[in-house]
Parts: C-alpha cells; structure tokens; sequence
C-alpha cells in the first residue's frame, strides 16, 4: 500500500510537471525535446528512456516517422520564458549529441512507415495488433523498432530490447478536421525492476495524452509561423514588383518627355500640331506620376516613406487643387461648388500654425 502510495505520488507530479513544462512549445521539436527532458528529470523509475518518432507527410506518396528526440540528446540549445521556465529546445547541429546506448533496438532516424516492414521477424513476433490489456500483451521480437506496426495496429506493442529489458511504443494522435490523424510514435523504457501493471500502463496513456497535446500545440504554432512567413514573402514579392516596374517604367518616359519637350518649346511648330504634342505631354506626365505614385506605394510598405512638412496655406492650396475640375465639371454639366472656410475661421479655431505634406495632401485631394 505504500509502495503504491509512493508511486501515485510520483507519477502524478510527473504529470504536473509535463503539463507545466511542455503546454507552451513553440514548435514540434521542441515540444519532443521538452517531454524526453521532463521524463528524464522527473521520472526515470517509471521510464528509463523516451524516444519520439514525429510522423510527417500525411499524402498519398506516404508517411516518414522522423526521430525528434530522445532521452540521450545533450547538449540542446535553450530559451527561456519571462519566468524564468525553459520554454524551448532545439537540437543542433555541430553542438547537440545524441548517443544511444547499444541496448537499444536499431534506431533508424528516418522510417517509411506506410512501405517499409521494419525489419520484424514475422515467426516469432507474436501478435502484431494488441489490446490495451496487459494480460493480451505479447513481445514482438525485432531487430528494430516496430513503427509500422503500431501504425497499423493503433495501439500499444511491446518489444524486448538487446539485453533482456523491455520497452512499450504508443500511437500519438490529434483531432484534425473531425479525424484523428496519427502524429508521432513515442517509446518509453520499462523498469526491468516492476512488472508493468495495469497503474503503470494508465499513467504511461496518461503521458501520452499530454505528450499529444504538447505536439498539437507545437504543431499550430509552427503552422502560424509558416502563415506569417508566406504573406510576408508575398508582400516582398509585391514590393519587388512595384520597383521593377517602375524603373521600366520611368526610363522609357523619360527618354519620351525630354525630347518632346524641346520640341514643344520650339515656337515654329503649326499650332493645331503643337496642341497635340502638348496633349501627349500632359498625358505623359500624368503616366510618370502614376509610375511614381507604384514607387510610393512599395516605400508605404517597407516603412521608407519619408515626410516633409512644410507651414503652407491650407485653405489656398485646397482652393488652387480643387479649382482644377471646374472646367470637367462645366464639360460634363456637372453642379461643383467648393465650399472653404475663411482664414478667420479656421486658424481662429486650430490657434496654431497648419504644417503639411504638400505632395501628399495634393496626391489625396486628386485620389478623391
């Protein structure tokens, strides 16, 4: 009764502690590294040694089950939280080890585990799909880690490992779009010491359980990483396209409106001919502020926009801008009043001096 006292205790602040340590990973690879750590640190009675294999590309070209971390890495580069806590670990490379002990089944860090067998010795492996009884559970005998098998079995296998130990894989799942969508296969060392019980494989499923939510977690960050990333590879591409076209743009316009200029300017040209060259003029010139107005708006978007104001009489330059319609409204018979306060109005109002942008300010009245 002690001895199961002892045990419920422990296991329960296990845990508590894979709960408080893994619930914030940033990323499936550190969502792996932080369960093997906590086990590790935590609990080494009750599990050895842990090995998380993530399973990617879920298609039809089929599925890879990529070792992500073990209880052996060392060396992991860290990061804290604003308490303090680590918060995330990644291994790497040139700094990180992983050393697995000879005992171990041969671990491959990549496995095909829709195509490939995995090396099971099919004559003496015992069942291949098992309960979640213990009384049910049969040892595979293999060369290497059944993955494939639990995928095909979801549930629980038990293996014997070189020297006589044991270990049990799980099946880690999350719910995707109303499915269940196999994730990782996560192994745990048995103590040789204990027979495995039904308490002890109820708080293995319970590690299970928080190891899936950890991953899950992991998982849609990294995915929100990866939205952020592609829209903001997308606006660099929109940028890089505004200043493409427009230094193709205003070359070209610039080669126009220089010579035609000089030719506007020269006072023997017939005056019916003359009203057309100044026609493609006004014309041109309106292409090239477009063209600059392109260049602009990539400037609004990298933050390169630069402002200059200036003290300017509000209330003339509107007038000047908005003056310049009156002959297209007359032409198309349209009522347009412009309707401006006086001087005394507004500056006795704002009691201070008005400071603008003239391009700008220009630019909006025009766009309205």
């Amino acid at each position: 009764e002690t001895t199961q006292r002892i045990l419920a205790a422990r296991r329960m602040k296990t845990l508590s502690k894979l709960k408080d340590r893994t619930s914030g990973a940033k990323s499936t690879e550190s969502a792996c590294h932080l369960v093997t750590s906590t086990l590790r640190d935590s609990n080494d009675g009750d599990i050895p040694f842990s090995l998380v294999y993530v399973v990617a590309n879920h298609n039809k070209s089929g599925e890879t089950a990529i070792l992500m971390s073990t209880t052996f890495d060392e060396g992991l580069e860290s990061a804290n939280d604003d308490h303090g806590e680590i918060s995330e670990l990644v291994f790497v490379k040139g700094k990180s080890t992983r050393k697995l002990p000879n005992f171990l089944l041969d671990t491959s860090e990549m496995i095909n585990i829709i195509d490939g067998e995995n090396n099971v010795n099919h004559e003496t492996s015992g069942r291949q799909t098992l309960s979640t009884s213990i009384a049910d559970a049969n040892d595979f005998n293999t060369s290497s880690w059944p993955i494939t098998q639990v995928q095909k079995s979801n549930t629980h296998s038990i293996v014997t490992l070189k020297n006589g130990t044991r270990a049990i894989l799980f099946p880690v799942y999350t719910s995707s779009m109303g499915k269940m969508l196999l994730i990782a296969i996560i192994i745990f060392g048995l103590n040789q010491r204990r027979a495995l019980d039904q308490g002890h494989l109820s708080f293995l499923q319970l590690v299970v359980c928080h190891v899936s939510r950890s991953l899950t977690h992991g998982r849609s960050r990294e995915e929100e990483r990866k939205q952020v990333e592609a829209l903001r590879d997308l606006n660099n591409e929109k940028i890089t396209f505004f200043r493409n076209i427009n230094h193709k743009l205003r070359t070209p316009l610039t080669l126009i409106l220089s010579p035609l200029e000089e030719i506007i300017n020269n006072v023997s040209l017939d005056p019916s001919i003359l009203s057309n060259l100044r026609m493609i003029n006004r014309n041109a010139c309106r292409l090239l502020e477009f063209v600059n107005n392109l260049q602009q708006f990539s400037q609004v978007d990298t933050s390169t926009l630069g402002s200059k104001f200036k003290e300017i009489d509000v209330i003339k330059c509107t007038h000047e801008l908005t003056s310049n319609f009156e002959s297209v409204a007359k032409l198309l018979k349209l009522d347009y009043s412009i309707q401006l306060p006086s001087h005394e109005e507004l500056y006795g109002k704002l009691k201070n001096k008005v400071f603008l942008d003239k391009e700008m300010y220009e630019k909006i009245l025009l766009n309205l």
